[in-house]
């Protein structure tokens, strides 16, 4: 990663040093402006916008006062409202020329602006003025002199030119030093021409040895904040991330210490603690571009798209010609979408697109958000996808999309190719064979959907290495089986159960699924030996279950037993269509010793009994299935045959008039009921 340091704009940054700068170094104003005090202690209590009022208002009585104008050059400096600040300095100098901090505060807004002309001007009337004795005016030619240096140095300027402007800048802070030797400013001051020398490790020492003279002063804020500047150019970013922690726990009011703990903590990949301070630059720099977006980049990059969506709706609100706006609209886009925003996430794709036309992403993420059913703009969709694969012809989820768009559509013939292109392009990809059975199914091509799903999905299946990935290819047969079973198309549902099993025979659903579509399909013999398999793998998970009750969790119990209730029922079922009574006899007594009440067990052994005609069993199985399912007319008809098998012909009659009364156009047991009431009058008579 390229590193930049994103500098504090000028504004917010000499709101922030210049301030703490004239708390030391500068002389109140004179005593006898009274009327200035409670403006005086504002900007010492950096209160800017009440001292400006305050000013603003005395000013209005004395627009002449060299003293207000000066005072409201530092509140607006301390706003960051620097070229209003600017003015009033150079009004205090109009007013009174020899008024030195005036001079002092004009000169560094100059020298700060690159007007080194006018600034040396105003500097040498301050050393005039104070005769030489104010070590602020040294300071403030020393850092002028150690700027100039360093833009002759990036334009090329001659090596014995920068080398006298750099020993001045030495000579000046030293002066200043020695003037006032116990002045952190000054001591730092040099650091500051080291920097501008790009000296970064003797920038380093003097601001440590700053610190040491006054660690726990109002000053040592600045002191960190600009030592962690200097970590930073040094590239030494845990050091630069801890000096601008020490400087916001001693004044959290350094909005930029704020933003670069945030800004190093990004670059870092560390975007959950880059989250805190970030929020915490917002909270006075909410216009910010860079703290907007890293912010929603760094909650993006935590899963947390939805929380994102703000703040780079935000960045783009206060930028959307800066360089990284446009990395603002996809994952915005994507947030919207996830938030069910379709439009807005339609809106932010096309103005992407405007500003990026050949960026494959943000193409694609314009044809699939017009391809959504909220949007619906399908001719359009197409137009996009496919300009999308022309920029990247390899990424198959282009191909895909318009596929799927196409089988949105109905064209589900025309779905193929596209599904079929998609799979050579990503051939571990599941997607797109599920849809290319899809599309078959829908053209009820069912043998089709089975023969071409295998011959493209078995050679990847064989070809893959990644056992994940291998797991999810297969499992398109199992997902395709069960649509086909939706579908009621029972004998290629089971050839997709068949071919998932050959890949795991272990694969209990697989086995589970096939039984039921073989028993629905009448393809009983089938239909048993899966559901038997599914039985068996079935089985191993009840021991842990039974352990499990026994602790006292018996959730896994009944769950697992109420699966293999079902699963035995089904192959019990199996067996009867098979007229194996003799294996499903032993099945539905087992479910009966766990379950008395299972209705359907109750019914299935009254049928064999009634086969056997063994009707006095069936009668006592059939009433109990009666008793639970009143309301089941096949219930009713087996127990009323049964009655009539045995000669209990009055209760027959009840139970036919009962499947009459819940099926009325049941024909069979209409005749039946006719047949056996004519019996019964006949031996009543």
């Amino acid at each position: 990663m390229r590193f930049r340091f994103l500098k504090v704009s000028r504004s917010a940054l000499f709101g922030i040093l210049l301030g703490a700068i004239v708390s030391v170094a500068l002389s109140a104003p004179p005593s006898s402006a009274q009327d200035y005090k409670p403006a005086q202690a504002a900007i010492d209590s950096k209160d800017w916008d009440s001292a400006i009022s305050q000013l603003r208002t005395i000013l209005t009585d004395k627009p002449k006062s060299h003293e207000g104008h000066y005072l409201l050059g530092l509140a607006l400096k301390g706003n960051g409202q620097l070229d209003e600040a600017l003015t009033e300095f150079g009004i205090s100098v109009d007013r009174k020329g020899k008024f030195v901090p005036a001079r002092y505060e004009l000169a560094m807004m100059q020298i700060d602006r690159g007007l080194y002309d006018e600034a040396a001007e105003n500097l040498a009337e301050a050393e005039k003025r104070s005769k030489g004795k104010e070590a602020r005016v040294f300071y403030a030619q020393g850092l002028m002199m150690a700027k100039q240096s360093n833009e002759l140095t990036e334009n090329g300027g001659a090596a014995a030119d920068i080398k006298q402007l750099q020993s001045a800048a030495r000579n000046l802070m030293t002066k200043a030093m020695a003037l006032e030797p116990g002045s952190t400013v000054f001591v730092r001051g040099l650091g500051d021409v080291y920097r501008e020398m790009k000296v970064w490790g003797m920038a380093i020492n003097q601001y440590k040895k700053a610190l040491a003279m006054s660690p726990g002063s109002s000053d040592a804020a600045v002191t960190h904040y600009q030592l962690g500047q200097l970590h930073f150019e040094s590239r030494q970013f845990n050091e630069a991330v801890a000096a601008y922690e020490k400087a916001t726990a001693i004044d959290p009011s350094i909005t930029d210490a704020w933003f670069q703990q945030g800004y190093i903590y990004y670059l870092a990949k560390q975007y959950v603690r880059a989250e805190k301070p970030l929020r915490r630059t917002l909270t006075t720099w909410p216009d910010k571009f860079e703290a907007n977006y890293y912010l929603a980049e760094s909650l993006n990059q935590t899963k947390r798209i939805k929380m994102a969506v703000p703040f780079y709706e935000k960045a783009l609100s206060i930028d959307d010609s800066h360089p990284d706006a446009v990395k603002c609209y996809s994952p915005m886009a994507e947030g919207l979408v996830a938030d069910g925003e379709y439009e807005k996430a339609h809106a932010a794709y096309t103005r992407a697109v405007e500003q990026e036309p050949e960026n494959f992403d943000l193409v694609y993420g314009l044809g699939w958000v017009k391809s959504q059913a909220d949007i619906g703009d399908y001719d359009n969709a197409k137009v996009y996808l496919e300009k999308a694969i022309v920029i990247d012809p390899t990424s198959e989820k282009p191909v895909i999309q318009i596929a799927l768009v196409d089988l949105e559509l109905g064209n589900y013939a025309n779905a193929v190719p596209n599904l079929k292109r998609a799979i050579e392009l990503k051939p571990g990809d599941q997607n797109p064979y599920y849809y290319l059975g899809d599309a078959y199914i829908k053209q009820q091509l069912y043998e089709d959907a089975v023969t071409s799903v295998q011959e493209v999905l078995e050679p990847a299946i064989i070809e893959q290495e990644d056992e994940s990935v291998k797991s999810r290819l297969t499992n398109v047969y199992f997902q395709l089986g069960q649509l086909l079973f939706k579908e009621k198309q029972y004998a290629p549902s089971i050839a997709f159960f068949q071919q998932r099993i050959a890949h795991d025979s272990t694969y209990h659903p697989a086995y589970y699924n096939m039984g039921l579509a073989a028993l629905v399909g009448s393809d009983y013999a089938t239909a048993r030996d899966a559901l038997s398999k599914s039985l068996e793998l079935k089985m191993p998970e009840l021991e842990p279950a039974q352990m499990a009750a026994a602790d006292g969790d018996s959730t896994a119990l009944i769950a697992v037993s109420k699966a293999l209730l079902q699963n035995k029922g089904y192959l019990g079922t199996s067996y009867i269509a098979l007229k194996d009574y003799r294996s499903a006899r032993p099945i539905y007594e087992d479910i009966l010793t766990n379950d008395p009440e299972n209705h359907d067990a109750r019914y299935r052994m009254g049928f064999m009994h009634v086969v056997n005609k063994n009707y006095s069993a069936a009668i006592g199985h059939l009433k109990t299935a009666v008793k639970v399912k009143p309301d089941n007319s096949a219930y009713q008809l087996m127990l009323a045959q049964a009655y009539t098998n045995s000669q209990q012909l009055a209760s027959a009659v009840r139970h036919y008039r009962e499947v009459l009364r819940i099926q009325p156009d049941n024909d069979t047991a209409r005749a039946q009921l006719n047949t056996v009431q004519e019996a019964l009058d006949a031996a009543q008579d």
